[in-house]
């Protein structure tokens, strides 16, 4: 079983965000697990060829019907909407270029700056992939590319003030994302039986 952490200060790129506590990091990664492990892509096919037009028979609508029903589409529909509102907001604050694809790396810069190879290691990301990443966010102002004194061949990435800025930001808009969940979903009881659905669901993976 999955068990969330206890609330506790976040560290992004050596400093503190008080702002956003574990379990709401935890929660966000655990409903991106979840919709990975029940996710049908069939149905998703179905329903998206239902609103392109496609007329199906009885069958065949019966299918779609149980599809738009089915927890895993809701659980990437639910994402996917999480992801537009975060972005949004993020928006409303000045960042309107930065992408989700942006965020990881944010998360895997060091106070004192990393090599490019490891924010590859530590998002997972491909060493090309990270990179075109990393430049995009240096010519939007968040990160600055320096070489490496101890290898010149290898590049440090730092976050810049807007950066930084734009981590505790993040963290406000987190936390306002969340509270619009838990006011959508009827409170923090019915946030926390959601929650413990899923981890009957999920049971031990």
């Amino acid at each position: 079983m999955v068990e969330p952490p206890s609330a506790v200060d976040i560290t992004v790129a050596g400093s503190v965000l008080p702002t956003v506590s574990a379990a709401l990091v935890w929660g966000i990664d655990f409903l991106l697990s979840s919709a990975s492990q029940l996710a049908k892509p069939a149905f998703a096919t179905i329903l998206r060829n239902r609103r392109e037009g496609v007329v199906y028979s009885a069958e065949v609508e019966e299918f779609r019907r149980a599809a738009a029903e089915d927890v895993g589409h809701l659980l990437r529909e639910a994402l996917h909407v999480g992801n537009e509102r975060f972005l949004e907001l993020m928006s409303a604050r000045g960042h309107e270029r930065v992408a989700m694809r942006h965020l990881p790396v944010f998360g895997a810069v060091d106070r004192d700056g990393t090599r490019i190879t490891v924010v590859a290691s530590r998002t997972d990301i491909s060493r090309q992939a990270v990179g075109q990443l990393i430049h995009e966010l240096e010519a939007l102002g968040y990160l600055t590319l320096t070489p490496d004194p101890s290898d010149r061949r290898a590049q440090i990435v730092r976050l810049t003030e807007r950066g930084m800025s734009f981590c505790t930001e993040g963290a406000e808009a987190a936390q306002a994302l969340h509270s619009e969940v838990v006011d959508r979903i009827g409170g923090e009881e019915a946030l926390d039986a959601l929650r413990a659905g899923l981890q009957r669901i999920i049971g031990d993976a």
